[in-house]
């Protein structure tokens, strides 16, 4: 099980396509519903996913994890090619953020959250890459407790994150913090979308 690198062509022609980190969700106040989530309706795989994730991911924001303008995923593996992908990517986007501030960071209980968190989101892209690559090779198994594992160790950073949070932390530090919030919701997806594979004994 190599490397994975999020700019790596894979042969599966859903994953070719880009999707934004978090495309947005239509507020309430607007009184208009997301497209993201009218088209989610329409879609009973996509729909018997998003339906089971837990209330703080929220079935609109995995709506919009799978949709856009141009993709409509169709079966379990552009599901998972789609919420892995972007999950792999979402890590690796945060691990490089983390990386910097562990070198120059003086506040004592944010650098120890920090150092904490770069193992924790290396274990992840670990976790993430191995089912992007068993995708690859479609070999189906195990992305249940691979998720689960992922989903634990962006758990235990956010937690983290948030206990060394404060009023003086920095800018850098809360957005790291914030965007530990949505890979945690990412995760979840990704189990959720783990769960409708049927592995062997």
């Amino acid at each position: 099980m190599g490397s994975y690198f999020p700019l790596l062509i894979i042969t599966h022609a859903t994953i070719l396509f880009l999707f934004p980190s978090s495309p947005p969700i239509t507020t309430a106040a607007s009184g208009k519903q997301n497209p993201a989530t009218q088209t989610c309706h329409d879609n009973p795989l996509v729909t018997s996913v998003c339906e089971n994730v837990n209330k703080t991911t929220g079935f609109d924001f995995c709506c919009a994890t799978f949709f856009n303008d141009t993709v409509t995923p169709t079966d379990i593996i552009d599901l998972s090619y789609i919420a892995f992908r972007k999950t792999y990517a979402k890590a690796n986007d945060i691990l490089n953020q983390i990386l910097p501030i562990i070198t120059y960071k003086r506040n004592k209980k944010e650098l120890n959250a920090m150092r904490k968190c770069s193992g924790d989101y290396n274990r992840t892209k670990w976790a993430l890459a191995t089912v992007l690559e068993d995708l690859d090779s479609e070999t189906y198994e195990e992305f249940n407790v691979l998720a689960l594992s992922a989903q634990g160790n962006v758990s235990s950073c956010d937690k983290r994150l948030n206990r060394a949070s404060s009023s003086s932390s920095s800018v850098v530090f809360r957005q790291i913090r914030n965007e530990s919030g949505v890979i945690v919701k990412l995760t979840d997806i990704c189990y959720r979308v783990a769960l409708l594979f049927q592995y062997s004994k």
